[in-house]
Formats: C-alpha cells, structure tokens, sequence
C-alpha cells in the first residue's frame, strides 16, 4: 500500500521533469486541497454550524492565519498585505 510518504518522495523525484505551467499546476491543486481540508476540519469542530458559518470561519482563518503569523516562509516578512 502506498503511503502519503511514497507519493510525496515521487513527486519531489519528479519535479525536475514538470514544466514550470505543471509546478504552478500542482501548487495551485495543494492549495486548493489544504483549503478543503481546513474546511473539513472546521465542519467536525462545529457540527452544529450552517454552511456560512463555516465559510465565515474559513475565510478568517484564511485571513489570520493561526501559528503562521508572518506566513510560512523563511526569510524577511513582507510588509504587503492585501485586502479582501
């Protein structure tokens, strides 16, 4: 069986071979997935809530964040920020 942990190794061994339209591709499907997830999670937190609540407490942990302040990346923050 195929764990999360083999499939990650593959695509890190093939990622040399994507294009660059192909990385941006899976970039954009990971986001994409890490959102549905977090809305998923929110949905087993809150069981009780209806759908825009959920929405509502997606979007502001989208906004703020939680445990990544200053984003994920290493090196200096930016100092842009971006309305919604």
């Amino acid at each position: 069986m195929e764990t999360t942990a083999d499939r990650l190794r593959k695509l890190i061994q093939k990622a040399p071979e994507l294009s660059d339209a192909e990385k941006l591709r899976q970039a954009i499907e990971m986001v994409d997935a890490g959102i549905e997830m977090m809305r998923l999670n929110l949905r087993r937190q809150f069981p009780d809530d209806p759908q825009a609540s959920i929405e509502e407490r997606l979007l502001a942990w989208l906004r703020e964040r939680p445990g990544a302040p200053q984003g994920d990346g290493v090196g200096v923050p930016s100092s842009r920020r971006f309305d919604a």
